[in-house]
């Protein structure tokens, strides 16, 4: 199980997050996405956009947190952590 929140503030630009996932340190793989069309500079305008799923996955495999660098980057200089991120095996 994978729950990923990139939690944007003040974004100007497609807020977004992604799960990838890389089956065995081979071919990588955009498991879950969430985006929002909205461009605020605003102090106040925060976007929660989480991606979650579950993934059949092996010991060689890689899972990790991203968004698309193509648009703004996520704020990282507030001072609480916005961004969450729990990877649990299943079973």
């Amino acid at each position: 199980l994978v729950y990923w929140n990139n939690n944007y503030h003040a974004a100007t630009s497609w807020p977004n997050s992604v799960v990838v996932h890389s089956v065995n340190g081979g071919n990588h793989y955009q498991i879950a996405q969430a985006w929002q069309n909205i461009t605020s500079t605003g102090a106040d305008a925060y976007y929660p956009l989480i991606s979650i799923a579950i993934i059949n996955a092996a010991v060689d495999d890689k899972i990790w947190p991203a968004y698309f660098s193509g648009y703004d980057a996520p704020n990282t200089t507030t001072s609480y952590g916005y961004h969450q991120l729990a990877i649990m095996l299943l079973g």
